[in-house]
């Protein structure tokens, strides 16, 4: 995804981790923080929680492999767009999140 992104006009920087991703955006800013849905010490839920309540006008997205049902439901009770990292859309669904807020 690394590779994708910026051949589609976007800079990209990238954590490893819940607390890397933490420690990033307390010195740096993103207009949109694409979360892979698991990490080794949380996941994107939390990180959502964590910029939406130090980083209000911050958009977040889901990106995973994993669109079970469960995740979808979760994603939509915390109004947190969603969409698979293979998807072919994928780009189009960024650009229209960033554009729309």
């Amino acid at each position: 995804m690394s590779e994708i992104f910026p051949k589609n006009g976007f800079s990209v920087a990238e954590t490893d981790s819940l607390q890397s991703a933490k420690q990033f955006l307390e010195i740096d800013q993103a207009e949109l923080v694409g979360s892979d849905l698991n990490m080794p010490d949380g996941n994107g839920f939390e990180l959502y929680n964590y910029v939406h309540q130090n980083y209000p006008d911050m958009e977040v997205m889901l990106l995973t492999n994993a669109l079970r049902l469960f995740v979808c439901n979760k994603a939509n009770e915390y109004g947190i767009p969603i969409e698979a990292k293979n998807s072919n859309v994928l780009i189009e669904k960024i650009t229209k999140q960033l554009n729309t807020g």
